[in-house]
């Protein structure tokens, strides 16, 4: 007949194997895998043992049994799933039991101390376990613990029954922890959770109600006068192990039902980037990448900036030492980057490898969309809007004028003598004028002001926030920059002209349209009066009003 001892040895040798090999892509698990295997040699030691006779007060069964306990402490200690135990106290009556059935027998107190090492590595494990308690953790953790409880429970049985050989409860709790213990490492080991589905919780429970009965009949032929003492406190840590697999399967649907409420909304307001893009804002590569990272960011939470690399790099958030990597184009260097204040949890970087794809493409994507849109809507040589992009902000504008009861000014500008620059030195000299302009009105312009390439050497500004005198004071500094620069080859200051209008909230669309021709009509007088100047004039009061001459200048 085989040795239960063999059998023992061959399960722990077993499982063993098979998680120091799926320890090669987790290194963390690797003090668990060699726990295992020393344990499987502490089998085979005592079977030798008990078949020479040899006794001894600490034998090398004992010796490995130790090496074994400390590779499995290593482990929980470096795992980084842990946790203030709070759901894990449920424990601590049990484990009282346990600790005052080891200290039983006064006569085996060596044996007992050496025993309680299994009472100290659940202890050690309570942190680790307590998220899979509160459904943030997987079930692999829970099986883990359970088989960490079967190993103090035989102890316990052990020396509360007084009995050297409890049969076939010894070696199948004995059976059961190596078991369980070797499988809830090597679902963590391989990431295995997703895959799992039902069965290690079945497994968990089955198991537990098992090495009840089997307590009750060892207890029933060996302390028979006890038996309802017994079936009573074997109860407790039956009950605490089903109320814990029922919890984590309560928290585990709460939890799914959550994250599909957040995908959902995900996936809502990725495909509504490019909507976002359709719109009359001018959204840009940071606008658009602080939109994904605030879509993503309720799918996961540790997730605190976003980035693509391309010619350059541009970032929203923060940067963080936790990267995943996305291509952006499969046909170029660029890429994505998210960063996460904290390694991504397996579940988190499964989700991952499935979104990746489905948000470059929407990124992609939106940022195709949005250059289209840049093209179509600003001057090339300048940067600035040109007419049929200030149409796409004017409704926009002017919601904000009314919105807020702020004012708005309306400014045509013009630059001196453009046309003899072009003709003395070129197009290229001419084309510089104009770029050197635009920086000029880049500088003085806020958030919410617009500069436009009207036409030629032609501008228009719309300064929001600004009634007549602030705008003027406006102009004039730009009209002073600009007299200042020194642009090569040409020998003299460049100059410009300005009409400026408005300084109200405008009541439609159609108004701001006549203050635009008001602003025109106003730069024509600047230029007929000598050039160089900024000249104000009444805004009409309706849009069919007729252009009126200056007021001021």
């Amino acid at each position: 007949m085989l040795a239960p001892e063999l059998v023992l040895c061959a399960i722990a040798l077993g499982f063993g194997f098979a998680l120091l090999r799926a320890a090669r892509r987790r290194p963390v698990w690797q003090g668990a895998a060699w726990g295992l295997l020393l344990w499987s040699l502490e089998e085979l030691a005592w079977w030798v043992q008990r078949s020479e006779g040899f006794t001894a007060a600490v034998t090398p069964a004992d010796a490995l049994f130790y090496a074994g306990a400390a590779s499995w402490m290593t482990t929980l200690i470096r795992l980084e799933a842990r946790d203030t135990p709070r759901w894990g106290l449920l424990i601590v009556p049990a484990l009282g039991l346990c600790a005052a059935a080891l200290l039983a027998r006064p006569s085996a107190l060596l044996s007992a101390v050496v025993s309680s090492l299994d009472l100290l590595l659940l202890i050690f494990a309570l942190p680790v376990l307590e998220p899979a308690l509160r459904g943030q953790a997987s079930v692999g953790r829970l099986l883990l613990g359970l088989g960490i409880f079967f190993r103090v429970s035989v102890h316990s049985a052990y020396y509360w029954l007084g009995e050297p050989a409890l049969g076939l409860l010894d070696f199948g709790m004995w059976g059961g922890s190596y078991a369980l213990m070797g499988l809830g490492a090597y679902l963590e080991a391989r990431e295995l959770e997703r895959r799992a589905r039902f069965w290690p919780y079945l497994l968990g429970v089955a198991s537990s109600l098992g090495v009840y009965l089997l307590f009750l009949q060892a207890a029933s032929v060996l302390r028979a006068s006890m038996l309802v003492e017994a079936a009573l406190l074997a109860a407790y840590p039956l009950l605490v192990i089903v109320l814990a697999f029922l919890g984590v399967l309560y928290r585990d649907r709460r939890r799914a039902e959550e994250r599909l409420g957040r995908w959902l909304a995900l996936l809502e307001r990725l495909g509504e980037l490019e909507a976002g893009v359709h719109s009359t804002q001018t959204l840009g590569a940071p606008a658009l990448m602080k939109r994904v990272l605030e879509a993503l960011q309720p799918v996961f939470p540790d997730l605190v900036g976003i980035e693509i690399r391309n010619r350059e790099a541009v970032r929203v958030g923060k940067a963080a030492l936790y990267v995943k990597h996305f291509p952006l184009y499969a046909d170029d260097d660029a890429e994505g980057r998210l960063y996460f204040e904290r390694t991504p949890s397996p579940s988190d970087a499964h989700d991952l490898e499935v979104l990746g794809p489905f948000v470059s493409e929407k990124l992609r994507s939106a940022l195709s969309l949005e250059q289209w849109r840049h093209r179509a809507l600003t001057d090339p040589l300048t940067g600035l809007l040109n007419r049929r992009g200030l149409e796409r902000q004017i409704p926009r504008l002017i919601d904000l004028c009314h919105k807020n009861q702020r004012p708005l000014s309306v400014a045509m500008l013009d630059l001196d003598h453009f046309k003899r620059i072009n003709d003395t030195y070129g197009h290229p000299v001419g084309d510089r004028v104009l770029q050197a302009l635009a920086g000029v009105l880049r500088r003085h312009l806020r958030t919410e002001d617009l500069a436009v390439r009207w036409g030629g050497e032609e501008f228009a500004l719309l300064l929001y926030g600004a009634g007549l005198e602030e705008a003027r004071r406006v102009l004039e500094r730009v009209r002073a920059e600009l007299g200042a620069l020194d642009i090569e080859p040409i020998p003299w200051n460049v100059t410009l002209s300005a009409g400026l209008t408005g300084g109200s909230v405008p009541s439609s669309e159609g108004l701001l349209e006549a203050w635009i021709l008001q602003a025109d009509w106003t730069l024509l007088h600047a230029k007929e009066a000598g050039r160089d100047r900024v000249m104000v004039s009444e805004p009409p009061r309706s849009p069919d009003a007729e252009p009126r001459g200056t007021a001021a200048s």
